[in-house]
C-alpha cells in the first residue's frame, strides 16, 4: 500500500513539473492558433495562457503538495529496513544505525524524486510542448479546483508577506526580474530552453522597462530640435530636411513653452502659415513609467511626447522609438547619426559619447565608475569638474585619464577613457 501511494506522489510531482515547463516552452503563436478552434480543451489552455500567475501557482502547489506526501510515505517505507540492516548486519549502535539509516534514506529519496519528478518529465516533455500542452491542459485544470484552497491560502499569504515587508511595486518588480534572470540563466545551463544571449539580454529588458522612467529613454532638452510659432512655412520645410525629423516641437517664446507639434506630411497640403498645421502636444512627467508611456502611445495611436520636469519646464522628448530601445537596443534608421558612440581602441581605451550611461559602460566595457547623482558619462564629468572641460583637456579620475575630444559651450560630446596601468579597475 505505502509502496503504491509512493508510486502515485511520484507520478503527481511528474505531472506537476512537466506541465510547468510545457506551457513555459510551447510555441505560444502556435498554440494559441490551434486553442482558439474552440473546444473545451483551447479554452482552458487559452486560460493558462492568459493567466500564466494560476498556472504557476497551481504546479507549485500541487508539486509542493506531492513532494511533501512524498517524503513522508518514503520515510516510513525505507526507515525500517535500513535501520535493522544497519543494527543486525552491520553491527552500529543504535544512535549510529539511525543517523546512517536517515542519510541513506535520504539521498535514495532525493535522487529517486529528482530522477523521476523532475529530470525525466521535464527532458520529455519539452521536445514536444506544442502536443502536450493540449494533454496536460484538462488534468492541470482539474488539479487547480482540488487545490483551490492551498491555491488561496498561498495567495493570501504572498500578499500578507508583501504588505509585511512593505514592498511596494516597483521593488516587487526589480524582485521579479532578478528572479526571471536567474531562471532565464539556470534554464541555459540545463538546456531546458534553447535561448541565445540576445534572446536572454531581450526578455531581460523586458521585465527591466517595470523599472525605467521615462527620464531614462527621452532625449534631452539641449539635443531637442524645435520650431517658433512665427517661422514661415518655407523656414519650416528646410528644417524638416536638415534634421531629417518628421515630427519637430513648435514653441511660443522659449522652448519651455511648447504649443503643439508640427508633422511634415501636413506640408504637403501647402499651408499659408504654420499655425495651420500645429497640432497638440502630449506632456507626460520624467518620473512615468516607460511601459505605461508605451501603453499610452498604442492607446492613443500617437508616437511622440513632450517630457516635463517637477517645475513644468520642458526636459526633454520622448518617442516611440527611444521606448523600443529599451527592450531591443538601438535602432538605426537612414536619418540618425553616429552620435551615441562607444568602442573599444585596445585593451585600455575606450572612445565614448557623453551621452553613454554609466550602466551600459559598466555592463559592455567593464568600466567601473562610482555612483552619483548623473546618468551619464557628461553628467559624471560634469559633478567631478564642475565646469564644462576644453577640448583636448586631460583629467585623472578614480583611476582613469579622461581626454576630451568634442566639446562645445553646453555639452561634452566625446571623451576618451584611459585605464590606469597602476590600478586595479577592470576594463575587459
Amino acid at each position: 500500500m505505502e509502496l503504491s501511494l509512493i508510486l502515485v506522489t511520484l507520478v503527481l510531482s511528474a505531472f506537476f513539473s512537466g506541465s510547468e515547463i510545457v506551457f513555459v516552452t510551447a510555441n505560444r503563436l502556435r498554440v494559441e492558433v490551434y486553442a482558439r478552434r474552440g473546444g473545451v480543451v483551447g479554452k482552458t489552455v487559452s486560460r493558462f495562457l492568459e493567466d500564466p500567475a494560476t498556472l504557476l501557482t497551481t504546479t507549485l502547489v500541487g508539486n509542493n503538495f506531492a513532494l511533501v506526501i512524498y517524503s513522508t510515505l518514503i520515510a516510513l517505507y525505507l526507515e525500517g529496513p535500513f535501520l535493522t540492516f544497519y543494527l543486525d548486519m552491520v553491527g552500529l549502535q543504535q544512535g549510529a544505525a539511525s543517523a546512517l539509516a536517515f542519510t541513506t534514506q535520504t539521498i535514495i529519496a532525493s535522487l529517486v524524486v529528482l530522477i523521476v519528478g523532475e529530470i525525466l518529465p521535464k527532458s520529455i516533455l519539452r521536445e514536444i510542448p506544442n502536443r502536450a500542452v493540449f494533454a496536460l491542459a484538462i488534468p492541470l485544470r482539474i488539479s487547480y479546483y482540488v487545490l483551490l484552497p492551498m491555491i488561496v491560502v498561498a495567495r493570501w499569504s504572498a500578499l500578507l508577506l508583501m504588505k509585511a515587508f512593505k514592498a511596494d511595486a516597483k521593488t516587487f518588480s526589480q524582485f521579479m526580474r532578478r528572479d526571471f534572470e536567474l531562471m532565464i540563466e539556470e534554464s541555459k545551463r540545463t538546456g531546458e530552453l534553447d535561448l541565445d544571449e540576445e534572446e536572454s539580454t531581450l526578455l531581460s529588458n523586458v521585465f527591466a522597462m517595470s523599472t525605467i522612467l521615462v527620464k531614462e529613454s527621452m532625449c534631452p532638452r539641449t539635443e531637442i530640435v524645435a520650431l517658433e510659432e512665427s517661422v514661415t512655412v518655407s523656414e519650416a520645410r528646410q528644417l524638416f530636411v536638415e534634421s531629417g525629423h518628421s515630427k519637430i516641437p513648435i514653441y511660443r517664446e522659449n522652448i519651455d513653452n511648447i504649443v503643439g507639434m508640427a508633422f511634415a506630411y501636413d506640408l504637403f497640403h501647402e499651408p499659408a502659415s504654420l499655425s495651420e498645421i500645429v497640432r497638440p502636444a502630449t506632456f507626460v512627467p520624467e518620473t512615468k513609467l516607460s511601459k505605461e508611456l508605451l501603453k499610452e502611445f498604442l492607446a492613443k495611436k500617437t508616437s511622440i511626447a513632450i517630457v516635463i520636469d517637477e517645475y513644468g519646464g520642458t526636459a526633454g522628448l520622448v518617442t516611440s522609438e527611444d521606448l523600443l530601445e529599451e527592450i531591443f537596443g538601438d535602432i538605426q534608421d537612414e536619418f540618425d547619426t553616429e552620435d551615441h558612440t562607444l568602442r573599444r581602441i585596445n585593451d585600455i581605451t575606450v572612445v565614448s559619447s557623453g551621452r553613454v550611461r554609466m550602466d551600459e559602460l559598466q555592463e559592455k566595457m567593464d568600466i567601473v565608475l562610482p555612483e552619483g547623482d548623473y546618468e551619464t558619462i557628461a553628467g559624471y564629468l560634469l559633478e567631478r569638474l564642475g565646469v564644462i572641460p576644453e577640448i583636448r583637456a586631460e583629467y585623472d579620475l578614480d583611476g582613469f585619464t579622461f581626454t576630451i575630444l568634442r566639446a562645445s559651450a553646453h555639452r561634452i560630446d566625446l571623451v576618451r577613457i584611459v585605464k590606469q596601468l597602476e590600478t586595479d579597475l577592470p576594463v575587459k
